[in-house]
């Protein structure tokens, strides 16, 4: 089958979850040692009225926990960063990268804010829900645009 008709190459795809679960520190120690502190977030710019409302429920759930918004904060300013780096072409390989930082997150650091980051992006971006994740369709430059924004609102939720 060549590659055209398979959609693609998957190894962008793996390298970006892998960098992923080595960034949250996912690997096990015995593989590579990994000494896994919270880097300080970048300032991020604050949002527009529209995405703080977006985001208002992940600044609810992050308030309680110092820590844990130091790493959402943290994490999704290199997420929203990246979006201009990983050549992601459609919704379902993003969908695939979302729900495995989401997991990331929920798993080691106990982040549990899967639910409002999809209502975010299904609001700003235009991500239809469909069984089993988004609806798939090609990714265009401005979803990729989008989807920064929300992330950038999301690590700025991270420092309220």
């Amino acid at each position: 089958m060549s590659k055209s008709e398979s959609g693609g190459s998957i190894w962008p795809l793996l390298i970006a979850i892998g960098c992923i679960a080595y960034g949250l520190g996912l690997v096990p120690s015995n593989i590579i040692p990994i000494d896994n502190p919270v880097t300080p977030a970048p300032i991020v710019d604050e949002p527009s009225e529209e995405l703080k409302r977006l985001v208002q429920p992940i600044v609810d759930i992050l308030k309680t926990d110092e820590e844990k918004a130091a790493r959402v904060a943290s994490d999704y300013a290199g997420f929203a960063d990246a979006m201009d780096l990983v050549a992601i072409k459609d919704v379902q390989q993003f969908g695939t990268i979302n729900t495995a930082a989401l997991q990331s997150l929920g798993l080691g650091f106990g982040a549990m804010i899967g639910k409002e980051v999809d209502a975010a992006l299904a609001e700003h971006v235009g991500f239809e829900q469909g069984q089993g994740g988004y609806k798939n369709r090609a990714l265009t430059d401005d979803d990729r645009k989008r989807i920064a924004e929300v992330y950038d609102a999301i690590s700025w939720a991270g420092r309220q």
